[in-house]
């Protein structure tokens, strides 16, 4: 079968085959210059000594996680945390393991080809903060790319100066070295979205067909208090959540609680812990 690109002049029409498949080949560029990241959190290669404490080294190192001097923080990291800290989780790293791997990664690799299928006109790539494929290197594949409109979407439903405000920190100093960039689009947060809420309700509800609750524990990842009293509208977020799915579902009693506090500080409370021994 013939491709040709017909123009006319008169009543006899002119074929210019290799024109045609140049446009087919601009309009294909053109199209697949938009684009979505999928950033999250990260995870260990392997649930062992070694590969956890690499995957610590640069998530504990953040600043933004952990808000104290670095001359401060880093011997302490170094030091203890970074010598103790692999050993006592590694159970619990092996506890939640696949055959396919890290259960984050092997999640956000079917997120990824699922939201490429529903969005074949875009290209989908996905990075992490603290682990491979590091999001400065995924940045430097999209710039190569040459996508030139981006939507980046944190995979936190809730917005936190120690996450989300992270992934901003690092997608900034990448375009601040760049001569050009992409249109820019964050998505802040999620938390309120209808979408978001009726998915949780739906698991819910699913769940409640096989067997009754007294209560409906919902367990946030905590953060320091400090964060915040400095602004930070994470707690007021996921207290929204609780609120909206207490809406969604008023025959259930929700509970909002915090979990995974690290450290001497204070955090957001009532913890999980507590709650669960009660």
């Amino acid at each position: 079968m013939r491709i040709g690109l017909t123009l006319k002049r008169g009543t006899k029409p002119i074929l210019f085959p290799a024109l045609f498949l140049v446009l087919i080949k601009i309009v294909e560029d053109i199209i697949m210059k938009e684009g979505v990241l999928l950033v999250n959190l990260g995870t260990p290669d392997k649930p062992e000594v070694k590969e956890i404490r690499h995957f610590l080294k640069h998530f504990l190192a953040d600043q933004r996680v952990v808000a104290m001097p670095k001359a401060v923080w880093l011997p302490i990291l170094y030091g203890p945390i970074l010598m103790a800290r692999p050993k006592k989780v590694r159970a619990a790293y092996r506890k939640i393991w696949t055959t396919a791997g890290s259960p984050l990664k092997v999640y956000m690799q079917q997120q990824v080809a699922q939201l490429q299928a529903e969005l074949p006109d875009y290209q989908v790539f996905e990075a992490m903060s603290y682990s491979q494929p590091f999001l400065t290197d995924v940045l430097s594949e999209i710039q190569t790319a040459g996508i030139d409109d981006l939507t980046v979407v944190p995979m936190y439903s809730q917005y936190s100066t120690t996450t989300t405000m992270s992934i901003y920190d690092v997608v900034a100093q990448f375009y601040l070295k760049q001569s050009n960039m992409p249109t820019l689009h964050f998505v802040k947060d999620f938390y309120q979205r209808s979408g978001y809420i009726d998915l949780m309700a739906t698991a819910i509800e699913q769940k409640l067909q096989t067997q009754t609750y007294d209560e409906i524990i919902l367990s946030y990842h905590g953060i320091p208090k400090s964060y915040v009293t400095k602004g930070d509208p994470y707690q007021a977020q996921c207290e929204a959540t609780t609120a909206l799915l207490q809406t969604r579902l008023p025959k259930q009693t929700f509970r909002t609680t915090y979990q995974s506090k690290f450290g001497p500080n204070e955090w957001l409370t009532p913890a999980l812990a507590l709650r669960c021994s009660h």
